[in-house]
């Protein structure tokens, strides 16, 4: 019998549609710290963690934290939620507040991939925050991040010109920038003294990556508001997650000729191989433990060249190593 090994990445994606919905990252931040894969750097190089690190360097006022850090929800019915924050006060009332949190890269096989999650303002209609979710294709560095998948709008100040689309009239009485102003349309609001203070309630939001098949994508939320110098805002953020289709890369070995197709896959993949002699064929897939999570027998084959499905249904992301093997009649 010989056997041969052959090595490959699992690394994941996510979607919504059409049944395919394998979560491959979920953040709700309940367990009081932040995850084990987060770090404080602003280190550019393609690395597998997140990143979470105050770009703009400027302190942050009133001794808080200058990144994102971990705190209860804003609104009364989110105090049971620990979410993520970041506050756009700085000292000395400076602008210029740049936060980032910056996801590992994900390939995208095909799209059908969904960006979720939640967030919330500290104060609506005055004093709101803003944020943005960009997205790259070619690095972890903040200029890499050319393409903006959401922005929601911060306050600017009082509209000179008031309208009336708003069902709140403080709204229609104050300016923001372009984007998505939260409370706007009277939801995702909890009074918070009178008519013209809010408190923002956490809201949902999703975003396709449709646009992105076929490549690496890194993700970034960046808290981009700058402060108005009377209150410290705090954008917060809970449950962010994507869904979609977990991927596979496998490295081919071209010394024992074989051939792995579609690189990365999704669900399934071929792999082609040659026999110089009539023979068995058996794989199994293993993971880093050595423990089996695959296995199945191809069949005997003739002498030439030869391909057969790999099923990958159900298989956790991870790295794990493929062992083919056939016997010699």
């Amino acid at each position: 019998m010989k056997r041969t090994l052959l090595s490959f990445c699992f690394c994941g994606i996510a979607m919504v549609a059409i049944g395919q919905n394998d979560t491959i990252f979920y953040l709700d931040f309940e367990l009081d710290s932040l995850p084990s894969n987060f770090v404080e750097t602003q280190d550019t190089a393609d690395i597998t963690v997140w990143q979470n690190y105050s770009l703009d360097s400027i302190p942050a006022a009133n001794g808080r934290p200058d990144n994102w850090y971990l705190g209860p929800g804003i609104a009364n019915v989110d105090t049971q939620n620990t979410v993520i924050a970041s506050t756009s006060w700085l000292q000395g009332f400076l602008p210029g507040n740049r936060n980032y949190l910056i996801s590992p890269g994900f390939y995208l096989p095909d799209n059908f991939t969904e960006l979720s999650w939640y967030s919330a303002s500290r104060y609506a209609p005055i004093y709101l925050d803003g944020y943005s979710v960009v997205v790259s294709t070619t690095g972890s560095a903040p200029e890499d991040f050319t393409d903006t998948l959401f922005r929601a709008a911060q306050w600017i100040g009082p509209n000179p010109n008031p309208t009336t689309t708003s069902p709140i009239a403080a709204f229609n009485n104050n300016s923001y920038s372009d984007g998505f102003v939260h409370g706007f349309d009277g939801t995702y609001l909890e009074l918070d003294g009178d008519s013209s203070d809010w408190k923002c309630v956490l809201q949902p939001h999703s975003v396709s990556l449709a646009a992105y098949q076929g490549n690496t994508v890194r993700v970034a939320f960046v808290h981009d508001s700058d402060d108005d110098n009377i209150i410290s805002f705090d954008i917060s953020f809970d449950k962010i997650f994507m869904k979609g289709t977990k991927i596979i890369g496998l490295e081919e070995r071209a010394d024992l000729q074989t051939r792995i197709y579609p690189n990365p896959a999704a669900g399934r993949t071929h792999l082609a191989f040659e026999l110089n002699t009539l023979g068995a064929v058996a794989w199994e897939v293993v993971d880093l433990s050595d423990r089996i999570v695959a296995e199945g027998r191809a069949g005997s084959f003739l002498p030439g060249h030869h391909e057969i499905e790999i099923p990958l249904e159900g298989l956790s992301a991870g790295r794990y190593a493929q062992v083919l093997y056939w016997r010699f009649f």
